[in-house]
């Protein structure tokens, strides 16, 4: 047994011993091999997510700045167009015209509504106007017409008042010697 354990066994157990270190140095040498391919594909991997995140942040911010710009600009406007009118210098004939059926072309269209009550409130503010100033004209006429009546009345009471004192005189004067001749 030992005989064989030395020349039989122990050749083959030794040619074994190096075809299992060798198995094992190939088996190590292609664990580090792709080891340094998955590092390297997970470095790669790393970098495309970053590199994949930055242009969908900017995206996103770009997106986000085009939308914000979009929506200011109208709101602008409106604002710009309401404090024309609160500053008592709009042009009330302008409309403000925004396409779609978001908030502020809602508010747009409320807004063109306004006007046009605003203009036909003053519509019939500038015919109440003439209609006064129709009114008070003719008030001034008539009041022309008074005064002047009341002018013809009074130069005609006067002359009256004159005649009457004329007439009064003249029947004293009259009446004087009769009664002289009564009182003699």
């Amino acid at each position: 047994d030992v005989y064989l354990v030395r020349n039989e066994i122990g050749p083959l157990i030794g040619e074994l011993s190096t075809l299992i270190d060798s198995l094992v140095d190939r088996m190590q040498a292609r664990i580090d091999e792709e080891n340094a391919a998955l590092t390297a594909m997970t470095t790669n991997t790393r970098t495309q997510v970053w590199v994949l995140l930055m242009v969908g942040v900017l995206s996103g911010l770009l997106v986000a700045w085009w939308i914000s710009h979009a929506i200011s600009v109208k709101l602008n406007a409106v604002v710009a167009a309401m404090q024309d009118i609160a500053g008592g210098e709009a042009d009330l004939t302008r409309e403000l015209r925004f396409k779609g059926d978001d908030e502020v072309a809602r508010l747009a269209n409320a807004f063109n509504r306004f006007l046009v009550k605003i203009r036909s409130t003053v519509v019939e503010v500038g015919e109440a106007g003439q209609h006064v100033a129709q009114v008070a004209e003719g008030m001034a006429r008539i009041s022309e017409e008074a005064a002047s009546g009341a002018r013809v009345q009074r130069e005609q009471t006067d002359s009256m008042v004159q005649t009457t004192a004329s007439l009064q005189h003249a029947g004293a004067e009259v009446g004087e010697p009769q009664q002289r001749a009564e009182g003699r």
